[in-house]
């Protein structure tokens, strides 16, 4: 057999087993077992065969039903007609596409007779309500202890806030700094460094100016018959005040 098989036929062979290749058959779909000898099912069955739509097993000596079976995705026709069970799983309320149950022909007393005769839709609810009812305990204690973890994720969380939260310098406040950093973003001038300059307040510290001596300067100045004569103070200021003064006298 080769594991792209769909379909399996092994009705009549006698089995008190499975075949070992059988559950090399991922993508089997249809799987008939009807006229032999088996007691019991591989609790792997459902897990190896995970795209199983209809398992035929009518005819068997069959006792239990493996919980394994809860929640497969694809079981849509369980035939179990003429076997030896007593009871079946609750698991077996769980199967989501499970439309077809036979279960007649057996010395059922789990579920009771009047919910087994009420048929499939009636058995899948009942199963579902018992295993809901039997894990209770379980669902309460995760949900508090979900609850517990997300609480104390909370607070783990807050405490990480608390330390990676950046301090305000005192006596200002988080609008003031957020102006200040607005204000330094939008002028560039205001992220270069600032200057340091020195004031000399002492008037010794300052340059000197150098005076040159004072010179008389006589300008004779001729009009014709008439010579007129003037004279004047003359002093050039030292070059670092840029420009040359002169006081005159008449």
């Amino acid at each position: 057999m080769s594991h792209l098989d769909l379909v399996s036929d092994h009705s009549k062979e006698k089995l008190v087993a499975l075949p070992r290749d059988l559950l090399d058959m991922p993508n089997l779909k249809m799987l008939f077992l009807e006229g032999n000898f088996l007691t019991e099912l591989p609790p792997s069955l459902f897990q190896k065969l995970p795209k199983l739509m209809w398992l035929d097993l009518r005819n068997n000596v069959l006792e239990s039903i493996p919980p394994t079976i809860a929640y497969h995705q694809c079981l849509e026709n369980l035939l179990l007609t003429n076997n030896n069970l007593r009871a079946l799983p609750n698991e077996l309320g769980l199967v989501p596409k499970l439309k077809a149950l036979q279960v007649s022909e057996n010395p059922l007393v789990y579920p009771p007779r009047k919910i087994i005769v009420e048929g499939t839709k009636m058995i899948k609810n009942f199963l579902k309500s018992q295993y809901e009812l039997e894990h209770i305990q379980e669902i309460e204690a995760d949900t508090v202890e979900d609850k517990d973890s997300v609480k104390s994720l909370e607070s783990d969380n807050e405490k990480k806030k608390q330390k990676t939260a950046p301090k305000r310098r005192k006596g200002i406040s988080a609008s003031e700094l957020r102006d200040k950093l607005r204000r330094k973003l939008s002028d560039p001038m205001e992220l270069q460094p600032a200057l340091n300059v020195r004031q000399i307040q002492d008037p010794s510290q300052l340059p000197t100016l150098k005076e040159e001596p004072i010179k008389i300067v006589h300008n004779v100045k001729k009009e014709g018959s008439r010579i007129s004569l003037k004279s004047y103070f003359h002093r050039r200021e030292n070059a670092i005040l840029g420009r040359p003064s002169s006081e005159r006298i008449r």
